[in-house]
Formats: structure tokens, sequence, C-alpha cells
């Protein structure tokens, strides 16, 4: 189950501009508020003292953006009273509640009982983790996690939830943090792609983080070095990693985000002697980590990649960005 949002892939928001659809060469568009898929929900935040470990299992229907549990009143199950709401409206209580509550469209809220007390202050919330992302660029290409464990978060459009902040410019979000190592994986994309090829995106690396959003093995094509380019972001260049020096298809890319803030990165081109005439993706393609040990921590909202890039699509691409995100170009 998932999230599909707005009919033809875009929201009121963003309708009327240009989109990356129109862009040369597309070969892969993911937007979070498309081809969403649900696992479960991810590990609740717990405030209050001394929560015990109330846990959401099942895997929620697609219109699911939340699950809060608040207690009203304290002691231990049978005497202890809760609401649960579903996407902020009440589906249980407040009531005394049972060891398990539920199925709440297709949610199962367990409390742990014995000696556990509760305290009416104690609350819990949740977000659907994602078990895959499908790109709507007409390749249909799946990104997956099966771990449920290791599956992001997706943060609905809008949602206001404590221990959950919004996503970019309140857009729907794919946030992975990585000391859960949470990532999406592709396991076949092969795409021709022009020789000079641009991989934008949008997303907000937390400042703590220090691992990669992107990689990719078997980059085909480049006979020298790669080198990355940075759209200027309100004055601050986006801090990036592209690897060194990339021969045959024995390769791996990669981009590490250091700063805070919605980023849209932009074209990469070979350089040096001896260039293919097309560049190709091959091999396995992973959003959220790198080489299965730098795992980013942070908001994935949008993912291109396209062609060469004008700066005219560049510009029209800030605009976009402005439009739907509420970036400043």
């Amino acid at each position: 189950m998932g999230w599909e949002g707005a009919s033809g892939g875009w929201s009121s928001r963003g309708s009327g501009v240009f989109t990356p659809a129109a862009l040369p060469g597309l070969a892969l568009w993911l937007r979070a508020d498309q081809g969403i898929a649900f696992g479960g929900m991810v590990a609740p935040v717990a405030t209050g003292t001394t929560p015990p470990a109330v846990t959401f299992t099942g895997v929620p229907t697609a219109d699911t953006q939340s699950f809060e549990v608040d207690c009203t009143t304290g002691g231990t199950i049978g005497t202890a009273q809760a609401t649960i709401k579903r996407n902020g409206v009440v589906v249980f209580g407040p009531a005394v509640f049972a060891a398990t509550e539920g199925q709440f469209s297709g949610v199962t809220v367990s409390f742990p009982g014995g000696a556990n007390a509760y305290t009416n202050h104690n609350v819990w919330t949740t977000v659907p983790s994602v078990a895959s992302w499908t790109s709507i660029d007409g390749s249909a290409t799946v990104f997956a996690q099966a771990t449920q464990a290791n599956q992001p978060a997706w943060i609905a459009p809008g949602l206001v939830l404590a221990g959950f902040a919004a996503g970019i410019g309140g857009q729907p979000t794919v946030r992975v943090v990585g000391t859960a190592s949470q990532s999406l994986t592709t396991g076949a994309f092969a795409r021709a792609l022009p020789h000079t090829f641009s991989l934008v995106c949008v997303l907000n690396a937390w400042a703590a983080s220090a691992g990669w959003f992107y990689s990719a093995a078997g980059i085909i094509g480049y006979a020298g070095p790669v080198t990355a380019y940075s759209l200027n972001e309100g004055g601050t260049v986006v801090s990036n990693y592209c690897g060194s020096t990339y021969v045959g298809i024995s390769a791996a890319i990669g981009f590490e985000v250091t700063a805070a803030g919605g980023r849209i990165l932009g074209s990469k081109a070979p350089i040096g002697a001896g260039p293919a005439p097309t560049v190709a993706f091959a091999g396995a393609l992973s959003l959220g980590e790198y080489s299965g040990a730098h795992y980013l921590s942070g908001d994935i909202s949008e993912v291109v990649a396209t062609g060469a890039l004008s700066v005219a699509q560049v510009a029209s691409l800030q605009e976009y960005r402005g439009s739907y995100y509420g970036l400043a170009p």
C-alpha cells in the first residue's frame, strides 16, 4: 500500500509550470508524492516520563499519513486510558486500552503490560515506512528496501506531528536516518544517457550528516576523471563528493552533502582524454547510502537524471523548484 498523490503526478501547487518531464534524455524521475508503497510504520517517537515501548505493526493503507497515541489517564494495562489518532483524527478512546488495539487501517497498536506504568503525558507518534519508491519517468524503476527496520520514513504533505518535522516546503519527502542504515536500492538500472548528463535533486541533509545520498555501481563510459558542479543555492555552494577516477564498468559515484537546506545539485560532465560517446547506468543504484557504509541522514524529495542542461533549462528548473517547494533561487 502507498501514496500516489495527485492525478498525473502533480499537485495543484506545481500545475501550469515547467516540469522535469520536458527535460532532454530523461532517464529517471522520482518525486515523493508519487510511486510510494508502504512497508509498515517507523519506530515511534515517544515522549513523557519513562514511556513504555508501544509498537505499531502491520502495513498501513495508502491514505495513512500518521498515527499518534496519547495517554490520557495514567496507570497500567486495564486502568490506563488513551486516545489513538490516525491522520490526526481519533479512531479509539479516550478509553481503557488492552494489550493490543486495532487494526486501524491495517495497523495494530501494542501496549506492553506487566509492571509497565503509563503516565497521562506519554505520547507516541509514527509515520509510514517506505518499502519502495517507483519512478514516474516512464521506466517505472523501483527503488526498494525489504528490511522494514531499514526503510525510510514517508513524510506526508503539510504534516504537523510531534517528533517529525515537515518536508521541504511542506511537500512530501522520503526521510532517511543514517544511524538506522536506511536506504532504497534498485538492483538493475541500465539506462543510456547523453555523454554529458545532469543529476538534479531536491534534498535536505541534516547538518550532522556525513553520508552520501546517492550511489551507483557500474557507471560506464567514462575514460577519465569526473567532476561535479553545484548550482549556487542562496549564496551557498553545496559540498559534494563525486569520487576520483573511474574507468570502464567498475565504477561508483556518490555525493556527500554536509550543509542543511533544500538543494538542487547540477550537471556532472567527464573531463580528461578519450571520452566515450555515451554514458549509461548499469548495475545497482541506491538512494540514501554509498557502498553499504556511508548513510545519509536527511530528506530526499526529488531526483532527476537527464541529459545536459542548457542555461534556460536550469533556470526553468529553478523556477519549478521555487513554485513547488518554495525554495528561493
